[in-house]
């Protein structure tokens, strides 16, 4: 791409976390701003929706009829559009209420039951998405590299597949998992320079699974520590539960 990219900045359902790593990234104001011309960013300023886009990140899950539509306009504006962070993605916390049994029969359902609401997904159910940047929220390095590679090469990056596992092991970073905590970093996808286990804390998963978790194997380690169903369902719902990877895991002890 010869001229700055012209870029937008959309949220559905979301905390807007997603945004807030966008403007604390320093390169947006200094390199990035020789490459990317914002059109777009209501956490600093609302534009016009009328433009024609280069590149859109959507933030946020689909959980109304009326931002289907929407989403879609916007596909129909931009030529590389990528799910920005992991509600976008996977449905993230939004989509808790998906895998718990009866939840609308909850209270908390109860006080909203005057929207029209859908079943929570993340965008790809709607729309083509040329890349998942994943995370809750998303790393500053994974959003600069998105823009700079379409800048070079004029695509997407690879995405990213290995588990959280393996940068640790790169790192060097002693395994949480020995020390007898309840990571879930051997399922979960990295490409986040395992940033909280780097620091002791150990891995929410929320970047989703990778594509051949062995999800069994964790759970049995987990159950073998004492660990409850109850807790390790809840760890497993918390980002991504409604990812395919999980679903099993969430059906059988929804059942229970």
């Amino acid at each position: 791409m010869g001229k700055r990219i012209k870029t937008g900045f959309f949220s559905f359902t979301s905390c807007s976390g997603c945004e807030i790593i966008v403007i604390n990234s320093d390169e947006l104001f200094g390199e990035l701003s020789k490459i990317i011309e914002i059109k777009h960013l209501p956490i600093i300023e609302e534009k016009s929706h009328g433009d024609k886009y280069d590149l859109l990140f959507i933030e946020g899950a689909i959980t109304e009829k009326e931002q289907i539509k929407k989403l879609k306009d916007l596909r129909k504006k931009t030529k590389f559009l990528v799910a920005f962070g992991t509600c976008a993605t996977l449905g993230g916390i939004s989509a808790i209420k998906e895998c718990i049994k009866d939840f609308a029969e909850t209270k908390a359902f109860k006080d909203f039951s005057f929207l029209d609401l859908l079943n929570v997904k993340g965008i790809s159910e709607y729309v083509k998405v040329d890349y998942f940047l994943k995370g809750c929220p998303p790393v500053k390095e994974e959003f600069t590299n998105v823009i700079k590679t379409l800048k070079e090469k004029n695509k997407m990056p690879e995405q990213y597949e290995k588990s959280v596992c393996v940068e640790c092991r790169a790192r060097k970073n002693p395994c949480l998992l020995a020390k007898g905590k309840q990571c879930l970093g051997p399922v979960s996808c990295g490409g986040c320079n395992a940033l909280c286990t780097s620091k002791g804390i150990v891995c929410y998963g929320c970047r989703g699974p990778v594509e051949k978790a062995n999800i069994d194997n964790l759970v049995k380690m987990f159950e073998s520590r004492g660990i409850t169903h109850d807790e390790i369902f809840h760890m497993f719902i918390t980002f991504a539960g409604t990812s395919k990877g999980y679903q099993n895991l969430v059906k059988k002890w929804e059942e229970q």
